[in-house]
């Protein structure tokens, strides 16, 4: 879906709405939303990068909300930058969403607050639609049953964890590791 190409394509054709979730990656151009005119777009993010200039997390910058990313701090950054890019890139968002019928799909009260917040999305309609939860896959079960046929030992501390990247900062495993390493445990933390 990289091109104008898109627009032959008979899933986009026999569409009614177009559902955008991470886009950034250089696999889409985001000048094509402007021609979507048929077709009702929503957009859930699942992280910030359709409203600054590149970086998926801002962290502790605020150039996305005061000056439309004007001299890039960190251009690492995932997705990163060979060169600061950053305002042209935010300029190109913004004129896109400006003329663009798209409503904005928050999965999180963080997440919807950054919306509001941003000049390239303050006008634009947005939601506030929790992850739902698979209730016939989640829901209570017998503990006793769960740990035998786990083969969890009942006095051992159990911790869950999941992370696509160990060592991104923004998950937080390092510090599940600094805390655990400060735990009087037994066994090793793998």
């Amino acid at each position: 879906p990289s091109n104008f190409f898109i627009f032959f394509n008979k899933w986009y054709k026999d569409a009614d709405i177009i559902i955008l979730y991470n886009t950034h990656g250089g696999y889409f151009s985001h000048i094509l939303l402007r021609f979507f005119k048929k077709k009702k777009i929503f957009w859930r993010l699942s992280d910030m990068w359709p409203i600054t200039g590149h970086c998926t997390y801002s962290y502790n910058c605020s150039r996305w909300r005061e000056d439309e990313c004007r001299n890039c701090p960190d251009l690492s950054i995932y997705p990163s930058l060979k060169w600061d890019s950053a305002h042209l890139n935010y300029l190109i968002k913004k004129n896109v969403l400006k003329n663009t019928d798209i409503t904005f799909i928050a999965p999180s009260s963080w997440t919807f607050d950054l919306i509001e917040k941003s000049p390239i999305s303050q006008h634009l309609k947005k939601s506030l639609i929790p992850n739902g939860i698979d209730q016939s896959i989640f829901y209570k079960r017998n503990k006793l049953e769960i740990e035998k046929k786990l083969k969890i030992h009942t006095s051992k501390i159990i911790i869950t964890f999941a992370s696509v990247d160990l060592n991104d900062a923004r998950k937080g495993s390092i510090y599940l590791y600094n805390a655990l390493s400060d735990l009087d445990l037994t066994e090793k933390i793998a």
